[in-house]
């Protein structure tokens, strides 16, 4: 693994915070795919992570993501045949309810800890 394809990022922003069976952040892209790849088996996919930053900050401030079918899967129904494709798109922001990020530096804080 490429260490410099690897970014710190906040649990909300990985899994979100809604619940086990209805996630947010980057795993509600993740599994809209998964569950696509599942179900057309001939199908495929690009998926896109671009991190954002401002100047020279060291820690993303969020993250774009972008998933498209590229193959279209043609499904037949009684009347007609039609092609089964998909584009998820989304900005995730790089931040936790009650922890406050210094972007810049890498450094945060949590209820009045300080972490560099």
């Amino acid at each position: 693994m490429d260490k410099r394809d690897m970014i710190r990022a906040t649990r909300t922003l990985n899994s979100g915070v809604i619940s086990a069976r209805n996630k947010g952040g980057m795993a509600a892209i993740e599994d809209t795919v998964i569950n696509y790849l599942h179900e057309y088996k001939e199908a495929s996919v690009a998926y896109l992570a671009c991190p954002v930053y401002y100047d020279d900050e060291l820690l993303a401030r969020g993250v774009y993501v972008r998933a498209q079918s590229i193959t279209s899967t043609p499904q037949f129904s009684k009347t007609h045949q039609h092609n089964v494709s998909f584009t998820r798109s989304a900005y995730i922001p790089n931040k936790q309810a009650g922890v406050d990020i210094d972007y810049r530096t890498g450094g945060y804080e949590v209820k009045g800890k300080s972490y560099i």
